[in-house]
């Protein structure tokens, strides 16, 4: 009596281990076989489930075979080896012998297509990492990038690229200029990159001003409707993005609430403590009129009420904070165009009749 084969090779994805025992030299006599497994590399209950068993021979069979059954844990680089042998136990009065292979030796492996899966999968995210990586080398590789026409993840440039690398090519190659993220650690990039931001900051205000002053807008409306749109469209941007790559709606809305309170604390009190200690260190004053900013801030307060009724019934009635059917979602966002529509026109009015 012997295994049919002295080794054989099993995907864990297979479940079982058929072990086939077969005679080797006439099939008469009845006989009975005990099996069992034995650990080597793999382990029971680890690897494989522990089996064992008998198995008779009737007269004129010529083999048998059993199963053992193999646990899948998906590990991807699996090569682990246990052992199945037999003995014979019953009616030896046959003349039953051993013959070549009393142990088989059963070698479990890794799924092929688990495997293949695992490795596309680390293949696209190495992609991803390379195209998203943000550091850069030297002045020379960001004038090359901000030069050249790219497409999105590494795809060849479309006619929509084409067209916005035009419209923001002056501001790709001013930012070029910022020191690359290697020098200091990335400290000095960032140190600059704030300096370039406040400055282009403080020229889209100016410019908003000047613009204000030819068409007779007063520089309130001109605040809330160009500055605002000219500084928070970047903001619209990363949320969006935000919310196209995360599973929730946290970091995207957090962006814009993090950017208003940004502007609201750091934007409006940061200069005023700078004109404050200003004036008080020449005895004077410091004291700047509200105008119409009273009733500004009220409007607001009402449309941001409304906005948060609308975000609250959302998460209760399941529609989750962003996105959502298709009915709701354009409903949602025709509803906060019109309260934003509503707070420019309400505050544009009042600033304008008085």
């Amino acid at each position: 009596f012997s295994f049919r084969e002295g080794g054989m090779v099993v995907r864990e994805s297979d479940q079982m281990a058929k072990c086939t025992i077969q005679r080797t030299a006439g099939v008469d006599g009845r006989v009975k076989i005990l099996y069992r497994t034995r650990d080597a590399t793999a382990k029971k209950d680890v690897d494989y489930f522990e089996s064992s068993g008998t198995i008779i021979f009737e007269d004129g069979v010529r083999e048998l075979s059993f199963n053992v059954a193999l646990i899948d844990d998906k590990s991807y680089d699996k090569d682990l080896t246990f052992a199945v042998e037999f003995d014979i136990v019953g009616f030896p009065d046959c003349g039953a012998l051993y013959g070549e292979h009393r142990i088989l030796s059963v070698t479990v492996t890794s799924d092929e297509r688990y495997r293949d899966t695992v490795d596309r999968i680390a293949d696209l995210m190495k992609i991803h990492l390379e195209n998203g990586s943000v550091g850069s080398g030297s002045w020379s590789e960001q004038l090359v990038e901000a030069l050249t026409v790219q497409g999105e993840d590494g795809t060849e440039p479309g006619l929509g690229d084409c067209i916005m690398h035009i419209l923001t090519f002056g501001w790709k190659v001013l930012f070029a200029l910022v020191p690359p993220t290697s020098i200091y650690g990335g400290y000095l990039s960032f140190a600059v990159s704030l300096l370039f931001i406040g400055v282009i900051t403080m020229a889209v205000g100016d410019i908003a001003k000047i613009f204000g002053c030819l068409v007779g807008v007063p520089n309130s409306l001109t605040a809330i409707t160009f500055v605002a749109l000219g500084t928070s469209l970047p903001d619209t941007f990363a949320s969006k993005t935000a919310a196209e790559n995360d599973s929730t709606a946290d970091n995207s809305i957090g962006n814009v609430t993090g950017s208003n309170s940004v502007n609201v604390f750091l934007g409006l009190g940061l200069p005023w403590m700078i004109g404050a200690l200003y004036k008080g260190s020449q005895g004077e004053e410091y004291r700047v009129k509200a105008g119409s900013l009273s009733f500004s801030v009220f409007v607001f307060c009402c449309v941001a009420v409304v906005y948060f009724i609308v975000m609250y019934a959302r998460r209760r009635i399941g529609w989750g904070e962003l996105g959502g059917p298709s009915g709701p979602k354009w409903f949602s966002v025709g509803l906060f165009i019109v309260l934003w529509a509503t707070y420019v026109g309400l505050s544009g009015y009042k600033a304008l009749s008085s």
